[in-house]
């Protein structure tokens, strides 16, 4: 057997650079008119028979890299046809090569929603200017909103920007959402102060899944993660090697409510609920200790409650702490609420202190936390909304630019990058490299699953050889993530048939060989967060 995974692992590369069953591809080109971008609505909701069924429901939309689409209906799938929708070249992540995404109003002037999905969605490599209207106006509402219920969001290598609620918002239980190497910036109410302006916000739905990794989360208002009402509690909420910087907080930062397992993990958070802590604040929707708003908040202990917060960098810089100074009756936020800590046991390990400069990114938004404490009910606070250093001397030139775009150059200054080298955060991460966000820095990531073999799995297929259905069986010692694939010879993934986060015990999965599989050897798959192990697999009459 050990003979086999040497020759599997061998053709690694070649295995992993499959792609899931046949898919049909549609590029859309760009207008030749900068004016009147062209419409990537007519084409993808208009991709029918004129049955009306969808021409395939399995295609990818592909926008040409560094062009401007625009939207004028929103985007809705059902739950029988994923949305996909990518660059044409997903190695060119530079932002500006990303495609651009943004919305036109129509003869009214009302602005369209950009994605009311209710099926499978996989954004890759786009850039969304998801709520923006007319200079200085206040951003749209919650325009990516998914409804599927056991739906799956993948989003990858994408900005998502300019959206006065949540830049992800669930609307169904029992999701599962997938954000790696992303950024989300610029959420919440301009001017003024106001609850919105969220990361991700699951309302009073549960999700399944929720693993953010390798994300940079900036210049937003509210809450990293919101949860709100929910009865059934999430299942398992993952940040991991996150960068999260001007912060402000309103109502907090991580608001669980209540779930099973969450993991926090490797993140570097300057600035967090950069308000700061004051009870006159602490006075609208979920604050479990009746106190002040604190960074890590659950709700409810459920049976399990399972939380993991280790090897995080917390630290607010001198500029904000000068403003808290000012008033009696605003401090430094706490870290964890009472439950967190219970539910942790041992703290020790959860985070750590230690002041880094990031290389280039925005001003801190300290203009707005002072204009806040002088008079809370002005109209005309800082504009806490980064715009790019483009629009210098326009109409959406509030005073907060920085150069994201790079014109001259193609490259543009954001870097929220910091010395690995002469840093404890450098090593403090809990396989001992970097925490915080490691590609946008060059930095190399690790695989969410581990890739030692491990024996202890007890993984296999029977019967094998296999005519019309086979079981897979496996054992998992703690809980975690895991993926169940089936690959041809030739490295294709032709069947994914778990992807879920699953509890320890033993497991059996029926595989119900499909009709039109062509007979011949295949490999099985197990990947898990404790090791993996493959099987070879005859498919015969």
């Amino acid at each position: 057997m050990m003979r086999f995974y040497n020759l599997f692992f061998g053709v690694m590369l070649i295995l992993l650079g499959g792609t899931v069953m046949a898919q049909r591809i549609v590029d859309i080109p760009p207008s030749d008119d900068p004016t009147s971008p062209a419409d990537i609505s007519l084409v993808i909701m208009g991709d029918t028979m004129p049955t009306g069924e969808r021409m395939d429901n399995n295609t990818v939309y592909r926008l040409a890299n560094g062009s401007v689409y625009t939207v004028t209906s929103r985007l809705e799938n059902t739950e029988d046809w994923p949305l996909q929708i990518e660059a044409a070249d997903l190695t060119k992540t530079a932002q500006i090569d990303k495609p651009v995404i943004t919305r036109t109003p129509n003869a009214d002037g009302a602005y369209p929603q950009v994605i009311w999905s209710s099926g499978d969605v996989t954004l890759k490599n786009l850039w969304i200017i998801g709520g923006e209207t007319g200079p200085g106006e206040q951003q749209s509402w919650g325009q990516c909103r998914f409804f599927g219920t056991g739906s799956r969001v993948i989003v990858t290598d994408c900005l998502m920007e300019k959206d006065r609620g949540g830049f992800l918002q669930l609307r169904a239980n029992d999701m599962k959402i997938y954000v790696d190497n992303c950024v989300f910036r610029n959420g919440g109410n301009r001017f003024i102060l106001e609850g919105n302006g969220r990361g991700i916000d699951t309302r009073e739905f549960a999700v399944d899944t929720l693993i953010v990794r390798n994300t940079v989360i900036h210049n937003i208002i509210d809450r990293v993660f919101r949860s709100l009402g929910n009865v059934t509690p999430h299942n398992y909420i993952e940040f991991d090697h996150c960068t999260v910087f001007n912060h402000f907080g309103r109502h907090g930062c991580f608001v669980f409510e209540q779930a099973h397992n969450i993991k926090i993990t490797n993140n570097l958070l300057i600035n967090p609920n950069m308000m700061g802590a004051s009870p006159r604040y602490a006075d609208e929707q979920n604050n479990p200790d009746n106190e002040v708003n604190k960074i890590f908040t659950l709700d409810t202990l459920v049976d399990p409650t399972n939380v993991t917060i280790s090897n995080n960098n917390i630290f607010w810089t001198e500029d904000v702490k000068a403003v808290w100074a000012k008033y009696d009756t605003v401090s430094k936020p706490p870290v964890y609420s009472t439950l967190i800590q219970q539910a942790m046991g041992d703290t020790t390990n959860g985070y750590f202190t230690e002041e880094l400069e990031l290389n280039s990114v925005p001003i801190n938004i300290t203009e707005y936390l002072d204009d806040l404490y002088a008079n809370p009910a002005a109209e005309d606070m800082f504009d806490f909304v980064v715009q790019d250093s483009a629009l210098q001397g326009t109409a959406r030139d509030f005073g907060n630019l920085f150069d994201f775009l790079g014109i001259a150059d193609g490259m543009g200054d954001f870097s929220p990058c910091y010395d690995v080298n002469n840093t404890m955060s450098g090593t403090a991460a809990t396989d001992g490299g970097p925490i915080g966000a490691l590609t946008i820095c060059g930095l190399e990531t690790t695989s969410v699953y581990e890739r030692a073999i491990d024996l202890n799995l007890n993984f296999g297929a029977s019967p094998n050889p296999i005519s019309t259905s086979a079981n897979f069986a496996y054992h998992l010692d703690r809980p975690g993530l895991v993926r169940l694939s089936i690959y041809d010879l030739t490295g294709r993934t032709v069947q994914v048939l778990v992807n879920d986060f699953q509890s320890d015990g033993d497991y059996n999965f029926e595989w119900r060989v499909p009709a039109q599989m062509p007979l011949g050897t295949y490999i099985a798959r197990l990947q898990t967060q404790q090791g993996q192990m493959a099987t070879k697999l005859m498919l015969t009459k």
